[in-house]
C-alpha cells in the first residue's frame, strides 16, 4: 500500500525540487482554462496550472494579456533553460526560477477552480488546491 503524501509545505517543496531542479522545459501547451508544461529530467514531468503569472504580474490583469506575456517567456525558455530553484510558499503559490534569471509563479488561489496546479512524474503526483500546512 502506498504511503499518503505529507502535505506540509516543506515536504511538498522538497519533492518538487527533487523532480524539477535541473530539468529543462520541453513543451508548452495553453488552453483557455489551463497551462501544461512538460519538463525533461530523469523522467518526463508534467506540470499543469490553472494560472501562471510572471513574478511582477497581478492576477487582476486582463487574462489574454497575462497569457501573452507568460507564453512569450515560456517559448523563449523552451529547450534553452534549466530549472535552478523552486519556492513553494505556505500560501501554496509556487515560484520556479530558470538558469537565465527568469521566473514564473503558479497561483494557489484561483477563482472558480477546484485545483490550481499539479505535478506528475514517475513515482510522484501532487495536486495543489490551496494553502499548504
Amino acid at each position: 500500500m502506498e504511503k499518503p503524501l505529507d502535505r506540509t509545505r516543506a515536504s511538498v517543496e522538497s519533492r518538487v525540487r527533487d523532480v524539477l531542479i535541473g530539468a529543462s522545459l520541453e513543451k508548452v501547451t495553453y488552453a483557455i482554462t489551463y497551462w501544461e508544461l512538460v519538463f525533461l529530467a530523469q523522467h518526463d514531468v508534467a506540470l499543469m496550472a490553472a494560472e501562471i503569472l510572471l513574478p511582477d504580474q497581478e492576477s487582476t490583469e486582463e487574462e489574454s494579456a497575462q497569457a501573452v506575456k507568460v507564453g512569450s517567456l515560456l517559448l523563449r525558455l523552451t529547450n534553452k533553460s534549466r530549472v535552478v530553484a523552486v519556492d513553494v510558499q505556505s500560501s501554496g503559490n509556487m515560484i520556479v526560477s530558470f538558469s537565465g534569471g527568469e521566473s514564473i509563479r503558479f497561483l494557489a488561489q484561483v477563482p472558480s477552480v477546484d485545483w490550481t496546479w499539479s505535478i506528475d512524474t514517475k513515482g510522484f503526483r501532487f495536486v495543489c488546491d490551496g494553502a499548504l500546512e
